[in-house]
């Protein structure tokens, strides 16, 4: 009992010296280490060896500081509590508020610490959308003028650090829509779809994907399919030299194909079921077309605008035995009939369709099976009456 109104007595000489908070620590410290309160019960015991009472200005001389068993044991109990191994705590950090808007999947205010980068603040804000730029987002620093458009693919895949700079308070990150945006396949190191920054040429394209990989045939020229402003499709032969590769300008939305040695004898048609950065959209209830009928695997096929009648009907397996050929027809979304004499057909299958093949009830090789039976019948018939 004694001790511890001999601890409450040098407590209120500490409140003096360090204000409430230090106590009120202290005390919290006591009741919670078990290994801290024998400490401190052994350090108050030699103290009250020593003397019992003390006064506020014996707490600064030198003679006190002996009697509590020296200056550093004291600073030593008294920072006990702030070292960040004895309750895993840590002091507060500085916390800055940054943000992240624009093609991110969770646009908003989120803190940080002054260690993170850009990226950081882009995944704590859920990463960047398929359609959000990578080469174009921009950093407002506050009170510092224009934007910075940071490169983050530079960032990324050439390890420029200066493209992901460490944050400050009150940072706006936009990353908007991706522009600029080309596509290369076949044997690259790198394939894929790409934005054009500072890049102009195929060659540059080419570098961006980490050059050709060892498929290249390079008796090929390389396809670039172009779009123009209907329908149109060109498809423009690049031989694979550096400086054919230079000269050539690219635009935006420009597929290239680079040859690849173990298709050479292959034939291709080069049309495209989507353009890079583009997005295609079937306006219907349906977006397959129906087989039904006189068909091997009759059912339902993904739409494709480049396929023709015979092609589904060949998806479907081709036709049966029983299959009527003359009389297919196709049936539109809106009921309306259209012959298709023998798979014939010239116009367009659209998404919802359905080509409808009908059947014999018997098929005609049954009636040609009976030919052989009935014949020797007459002639049996003729050889009885004779």
């Amino acid at each position: 009992m004694l001790r511890y109104r001999f601890f409450l007595s040098k407590l209120n000489h500490l409140r003096e010296i360090s204000g409430s908070f230090l106590v009120f620590y202290l005390v919290s410290i006591l009741t919670i280490s078990p290994a801290f309160s024998q400490g401190l019960t052994g350090f108050l015991e030699r103290s009250s060896n020593s003397q019992s009472t003390l006064s506020p200005s014996d707490l600064d001389s030198s003679s006190s500081k002996r009697r509590l068993g020296g200056s550093s044991e004291l600073q030593d109990y008294l920072s006990y509590s702030s070292t960040p191994s004895s309750f895993g705590r840590t002091k507060p950090s500085l916390i800055y508020q940054v943000h992240v808007l624009g093609e991110v999947e969770m646009p908003g205010t989120y803190q940080v610490s002054p260690s993170m980068r850009v990226t950081d603040a882009i995944l704590m804000a859920g990463g960047i959308k398929e359609n959000g730029s990578r080469r174009f987002v921009k950093l407002n620093k506050q009170g510092q003028g224009a934007n910075q458009i940071l490169d983050l693919f530079a960032y990324y895949t050439l390890g420029e650090i200066g493209q992901n700079p460490y944050l400050q308070d009150n940072n706006v990150i936009f990353v908007g829509l991706r522009k600029n945006v080309v596509e290369i396949q076949g044997p690259v190191r790198r394939p894929g779809v790409y934005e054009l920054r500072q890049e102009h040429t195929l060659k540059d394209l080419v570098e961006l994907a980490g050059g050709f990989s060892v498929g290249l045939n390079q008796e090929e020229s390389l396809k670039v399919i172009r779009y123009g402003k209907g329908k149109d499709k060109k498809v423009i032969d690049v031989t694979s030299e550096i400086a054919e590769l230079r000269q050539f300008s690219l635009k935006e939305g420009d597929v290239v194909i680079v040859p690849h040695k173990f298709l050479s004898k292959n034939q291709f048609d080069y049309r495209l079921r989507r353009l890079p950065n583009d997005n295609i959209y079937y306006p219907g209830s349906e977006n397959k077309v129906f087989v039904i009928g006189g068909v091997k695997s009759p059912g339902a096929f993904p739409f494709n605008q480049y396929y023709s009648l015979q092609q589904y009907l060949t998806l479907a397996g081709g036709t049966t035995v029983m299959a009527k050929k003359r009389k297919i027809h196709l049936v539109r979304v809106d009921g309306e009939s259209i012959k298709a004499k023998d798979g014939e057909f010239k116009g367009v299958v659209n998404p919802g369709d359905t080509i409808v093949v009908p059947e014999r009830s018997v098929p005609t090789t049954f009636y040609l099976s009976l030919l052989p039976t009935i014949a020797s019948l007459g002639l049996s018939s003729v050889a009885l009456f004779r």
